[in-house]
């Protein structure tokens, strides 16, 4: 039995970095912001990215493969940078008249840009952790043929967005793959022919329409490599964008649980204070008991403050416990609305999906219904131009002329774009005749037709009678 899935593709976004974020990135030394953003903007990053992908930081090479490229994502890049752009770079260059204009390295010049980005990184994820956790290490080494399909799907879709390095990691809690490409954008009419166009190549539209495609293909090639039939699990709305940490699902039931936790903690520490100070004194009492005749002798102040610390030890460890059930009701209470809200956003998607679906067919049968009166517009009008132009012709031309439209005409009742009656009319002489004219001229062509088809039956009935009647 096969169940559903997971597949995730997940590009790189801007979307929640502002300009003068970007700045801050690209003069802090390590050129980060505490505002989300997945895109490469600068060697320094392409760095960070290289070391991650290829397992530099712990030097672990076993549980990486590489697809495409070479040991270095970040050497990659730059080659393809030399390679595509150069001669884009050299024809601009020749245009310049001021030297401060001309750009010595492009690779250097989009790396300090505040407003582009260096390259952009993929990542695609087939099933979770759930599915792989029991699978063997052989069997997740065999994504390797699934991953290498989807490249081959990705540069034939996207063909303006040109990857340069692809890793496998097989290390977590899935197998997945690491892409780094450069998005292009040619024929410019100002700067260089080709520049770097991640915003013309990521689009909110083009994303959704990859990743309706990417999931179909990987479905397909991951149970063709494996010989199964696994179906893909419906694909979860906006996970192709940046999300904001309060925009999360679950953001407000996380805070809720992490104030309560936090009220907890503190309630705690103060009781356990209390207790801890109350340990003290007691400690003090019996460091300074009386003894006599083989007994301790303790006074009632003593006393009350030993019953004290009873009361406040019991009270501690009541509270305790209480706490402990509330934070357990509460866990409940997140997963009970966390499967509410699954529920909900299951059937808003399929809510949207099925009003999108209902738009469309409106605005196809609109359209279809729009082409149809278009087109029978103008069928009807060049059909009696035409059966005007053959009558002029045949009835007016010279001898040539009327032979040859004449077998114009019949060629065309043969192949039944005239009909019978048509035909006829185009072989009468009828000048500056109009719509109505040409209906009613039908009609008594119909008619005359239907007449001397029922004489045609009549004398071809009596005929065969006849010669029935002879042979007999």
């Amino acid at each position: 039995m096969y169940g559903n899935m997971a597949y995730s593709l997940h590009v790189g976004s801007n979307k929640n970095r502002k300009n003068s974020s970007r700045r801050t990135a690209k003069n802090n030394l390590s050129q980060t912001t505490s505002k989300s953003n997945n895109g490469i903007q600068s060697a320094q990053q392409l760095s960070k990215v290289d070391k991650h992908n290829y397992r530099k930081y712990d030097n672990d090479i076993q549980n990486r493969i590489v697809l495409k490229g070479t040991d270095s994502a970040y050497e990659d890049v730059k080659e393809f940078y030399k390679n595509y752009f150069e001669e884009a770079r050299i024809e601009y260059n020749n245009k310049q008249t001021r030297n401060d204009r001309k750009i010595d390295d492009y690779f250097e010049y989009i790396s300090n840009d505040l407003k582009k980005d260096l390259a952009c990184e993929l990542i695609i994820e087939i099933g979770d952790k759930e599915f792989w956790d029991n699978q063997d290490m052989k069997t997740k080494e065999r994504m390797y043929n699934v991953y290498k399909e989807q490249i081959k799907d990705l540069e034939k879709l996207l063909p303006n967005f040109k990857t340069t390095s692809t890793v496998l990691h097989l290390d977590e809690t899935s197998p997945h793959i690491h892409i780094v490409g450069v998005p292009v954008k040619e024929k410019n009419k100002y700067g260089m022919s080709k520049q770097v166009g991640k915003s013309d190549v990521f689009t909110r539209e083009s994303l959704a329409k990859l990743q309706d495609q990417m999931r179909e293909l990987a479905i397909i090639e991951f149970n063709t490599e494996y010989k199964t039939n696994y179906k893909l699990k419906e694909k979860q709305k906006g996970r192709n964008e940046d999300i904001n940490v309060k925009d999360m699902k679950n953001y407000k039931h996380l805070k809720t649980h992490k104030e309560l936790e936090q009220a907890v903690v503190d309630t705690n520490l103060t009781d356990q204070k209390n207790v801890n100070k109350g340990l003290d004194e007691i400690e003090d009492i019996i460091d300074n008991l009386d003894y006599n005749n083989g007994n301790y002798n303790l006074t009632s102040k003593d006393k009350e403050k030993i019953e004290r610390f009873i009361k406040d030890t019991k009270y501690f460890m009541k509270h305790n416990e209480e706490v402990m059930e509330d934070l357990i009701n509460h866990d409940t209470l997140i997963n009970k609305v966390d499967l509410l809200e699954t529920e909900v956003d299951n059937l808003s998607y399929d809510k949207d999906k099925w009003i999108d679906k209902y738009h469309k067919l409106e605005k196809e049968n609109k359209d279809y219904k729009n082409t149809i009166d278009f087109l029978d517009g103008i069928v009807d009008r060049d059909k009696i131009n035409l059966m005007k132009f053959l009558s002029t012709k045949i009835n007016t031309g010279t001898s040539i002329e009327k032979a040859t439209y004449k077998e114009v005409a019949k060629d065309l009742r043969r192949n039944k774009i005239f009909k019978s009656s048509e035909y006829q009319l185009c072989l009468k002489p009828i000048f500056d005749f109009n719509n109505h004219d040409i209906q009613q001229a039908i009609k008594n062509i119909e008619y005359e037709n239907n007449k001397a088809v029922e004489e045609f039956d009549k004398l071809f009935t009596k005929s065969e009678n006849e010669n029935n009647e002879f042979i007999i």
